[in-house]
Formats: structure tokens, C-alpha cells, sequence
């Protein structure tokens, strides 16, 4: 069995890890970096941000033969994964909802499950779940379609094959 141990370092300017003294590129692009988020955090929006510090560089003398020539490049880049990191941002939101979603469903599944176990009708079920009662009705159909309500994952996945 092959094991791979990995040190992460905070590279960031304001945790002046030694690595940025002795690494001069890699304090300079921390440095890009730490004056986009500056611009970001003064109110200035994300493309402007990225192109202020890409002139900042430039008088500073940062990464200044990189900018040079890739300046263009580097603000495509920038802009590229700015907008991924968003995007998955709101993925996680969305995927985070919809598990919200389907946990609620799954949980009425099994409520009306144990209900249908104890002879209770579906009309009786909906009213003492303050649910509608297309929506039991709909359960309690899947529910026969598995020939029992004893597991509540079964009715669901059938549920969602209606």
C-alpha cells in the first residue's frame, strides 16, 4: 500500500510562512494575489480588482517580466477560476438544498409508512400530517406497489419512479 503525507503551507502574506523569504516568485505572486482580495474587500468588483493588481505589479515591479509578457493571460486565467470557485459555490448551495429536499420527503415517506402500518386511512394519514392528501395518496399508491410499507426507502425509490 502506497501512503503520500502532505504539508500544506499557508501562503498567504499575512501568515509570512518562511517560505515566502526564501522563495522570491512564490511571495510575489502571494502578493498578486493578497492585493486582489484588498481591491475586493475596498468594494472594487472582481474584474477591476484583477486588473488593478496586474497594474500594481507593473509599478512594483512584481512578477514584472511574467507580466509582461502573460499579463493578459493571467487576468483570463484569474477571471476563469474566480467564476469556478462561484459556480461551485452555488453547486454546493444547490446540492445542499436538495439533499434538504429529498431528507423531507424521505422523512414523510416513512411517517406515512408507519401510519398506513397502523390501518390508518390516507385521508386520516394527510390530516394528522397537515399534509395534502394527493401527496399521501401518491405515497400510499407506491406503498402498495411494494406490497408493504415495512421499509420506507423502498416505497421512496418507487415514489420517485411514478
Amino acid at each position: 500500500m502506497l501512503e503520500c503525507k502532505v504539508k500544506v503551507i499557508n501562503i498567504n502574506l499575512p501568515q509570512n510562512h518562511v517560505i515566502l523569504q526564501k522563495c522570491r516568485p512564490l511571495y510575489e505572486y502571494s502578493w498578486f494575489i493578497q492585493h486582489i482580495r484588498r481591491y475586493m474587500a475596498e468594494g472594487v468588483g472582481q474584474d477591476a480588482a484583477i486588473i488593478h493588481a496586474v497594474k500594481d505589479c507593473e509599478k512594483e515591479n512584481i512578477l514584472a517580466e511574467f507580466m509582461r509578457e502573460h499579463s493578459s493571460e493571467v487576468i483570463n486565467m484569474l477571471y476563469t477560476q474566480f467564476n469556478m470557485e462561484d459556480a461551485l459555490e452555488v453547486r454546493y448551495e444547490e446540492g445542499f438544498e436538495d439533499g434538504e429536499i429529498t431528507g423531507a420527503e424521505k422523512k414523510l415517506v416513512e411517517l406515512v409508512c408507519r401510519k398506513l402500518a397502523k390501518g390508518k386511512s390516507p385521508k386520516t394519514i394527510a390530516e394528522e400530517l397537515e399534509e395534502a392528501l394527493e401527496t399521501v395518496t401518491k405515497i400510499c399508491d407506491a406503498a402498495e406497489k411494494c406490497g408493504s410499507c415495512s421499509d420506507a426507502d423502498v416505497v421512496f425509490r418507487v415514489l420517485q419512479n411514478i
